[in-house]
């Protein structure tokens, strides 16, 4: 008996001065999870025994997909795991993983940390596997082809841009074939095929192995649309280069009296204006030369100071059709013209409202573009709270003589419970003297009638962005109107 004890006793003795596997280091981080972050890390385990181990076990949750290299580890040679994160909700990840090796008696512990900002399940695929490296985070081809949403023929020579956070990261042209192919990295992109006489097409998708294949299709215009582009872009060729005319005088007379008309001065006269866009047009004419003008696209003696607060709708149906990527390139256009006097928020509200930049200088620039990049979207929309808290903003920053403005961005109309107390606080902060726009971003027709009636309240704007190209001004076109010294 006591001979038995003794001899369990050394086995266990062996076996515990015998386990020389274990990782460089327990605690594994992913950083910050972002809209195609990578979200794999990997770790060695040498067997620096005397004898051969063998991974038995391990507890893993299910949003990690774990690949091993081999199960069995002879001495002196190398197991290693790689392990992705498969997120499935926003939060910080803290969890701790035990692995079971048999020779040992006490299991490997190894934490992992991280926090997650950004959810997409098209892009929660398989750990890459050893013998397949590629599938990690090298690129590989992306191929997209165009055609004729009638005839189904491919349309060769066709434009077709690859857009990420609002910027334009390819401009390329079709091949013979409709086709165009390129090693893209696994991300979000939105893409724009487009070619002349036909309707732009847009989609947004995430790009990976599995899913590197598109085909977008153009509809055709019907031939009077064509003729009335032609005609608008010769129009304005002409507007901006007028033909220079000699003195036409013409004398009208009755028996009374007689009168001569220089038709050159009467051009010059003042004359009713039809619309916000010739009225700014000609008050920047006639401020060309002022000498207090700001040298760039909002000058001083044009237009007021700016304070600015943009609360922005992430909900989860920004996330589609591009939506998010119109919206940043808008954005990014009306940061270029901000002076350093004009200043600038960015509020974010989805299932609560979040403060993301703190009123900032125009020339900020970088910190504010900086902001809009890491825009993302997921949750619920409720809008109420956050049109108290972006007014509350507003006033903490308010310019006297100035254009205060509330800048809302949705997708859709708000929730009916809602809608009541926000036009109540739209007219009541427009007594104060806000202005409150609302932007439409591929809305539908009842989502933006709602919009608009609450824009009607604040004395502001319905701006609709649903065109990258077409679009891509309308954000500065607003502040200019709005901050318009008349």
């Amino acid at each position: 008996m006591i001979r038995a004890i003794f001899l369990a006793i050394f086995l266990i003795f062996s076996v515990l001065t015998s386990a020389q596997l274990s990782p460089p280091q327990s605690s594994h981080r992913f950083g910050v999870v972002d809209q195609g972050s990578q979200r794999i890390v990997e770790m060695e385990f040498v067997n620096k025994g005397d004898r051969e181990t063998r991974l038995l076990t391990s507890n893993f949750p299910r949003e990690y997909d774990v690949v091993f290299s081999t199960k069995t580890i002879l001495p002196g040679e190398t197991l290693v795991i790689r392990v992705k994160l498969n997120p499935v909700r926003k939060g910080n990840v803290k969890d701790e993983v035990l692995l079971y090796f048999t020779d040992q008696l006490d299991p490997v512990r190894l934490r992992f940390e991280g926090k997650v900002n950004h959810v997409d399940p098209s892009s929660n695929t398989p750990c890459p596997k050893f013998n397949e490296e590629q599938d990690c985070c090298d690129d590989w081809q992306f191929q997209v082809e165009l055609r004729d949403a009638q005839t189904l023929e491919v349309l060769p020579k066709s434009r077709f841009r690859i857009i990420q956070q609002g910027i334009v990261q390819r401009d390329v042209l079709t091949n013979k074939k409709g086709q165009y192919a390129e090693e893209v990295p696994i991300s979000y992109y939105y893409l724009i095929g487009s070619e002349e006489g036909y309707f732009s097409a847009d989609t947004a998708m995430y790009i990976n192995r599995r899913n590197s294949n598109l085909t977008l299709y153009l509809e055709p215009k019907e031939m009077e649309e064509v003729e009335e582009e032609l005609l608008a872009v010769e129009e304005n060729e002409e507007q901006e280069n007028p033909a220079v005319e000699e003195d036409v005088r013409e004398e009208k007379t009755n028996d009374d009296w007689s009168i001569t008309i220089d038709q050159n001065e009467a051009a010059e006269q003042p004359t009713a204006v039809g619309n916000e866009e010739t009225e700014i047009s000609q008050l920047e004419e006639q401020v060309e030369d002022a000498e207090d003008v700001f040298e760039g696209e909002l000058p001083l003696a044009l237009y007021r100071t700016n304070n600015i607060v943009f609360l922005i709708d992430v909900s989860q149906s920004m996330a589609q059709g591009g939506k998010l990527e119109i919206l940043k390139a808008s954005m990014y256009r009306l940061i270029e013209a901000l002076r350093p006097g004009d200043r600038v928020s960015i509020m974010s509200y989805a299932g609560e409202t979040k403060v993301l930049l703190e009123s900032c200088s125009g020339a900020d620039k970088e910190k504010m573009i900086e902001v809009i990049k890491a825009l993302s979207a997921g949750g619920m929309t409720a809008g109420a709270k956050g049109f108290r808290s972006a007014y509350a903003k507003l006033r903490t920053s308010w310019l006297a003589e100035g254009n205060n403005q509330v800048i809302v961005v949705s997708d859709g109309a708000f929730r009916k419970a809602d809608n009541e107390i926000i036009k109540k606080t739209v007219r009541k902060e427009q007594r104060r003297g806000a202005i409150t726009t609302l932007v439409a971003v591929k809305s539908t027709d009842y989502a933006e009638k709602t919009l608009r009636v609450i824009a009607d309240e604040g004395k502001g704007s319905l701006v609709e962005l649903e065109e990258y190209d077409r679009d891509t001004e309308a954000l500065l076109n607003e502040i200019k109107k709005q901050s318009l010294r008349r």
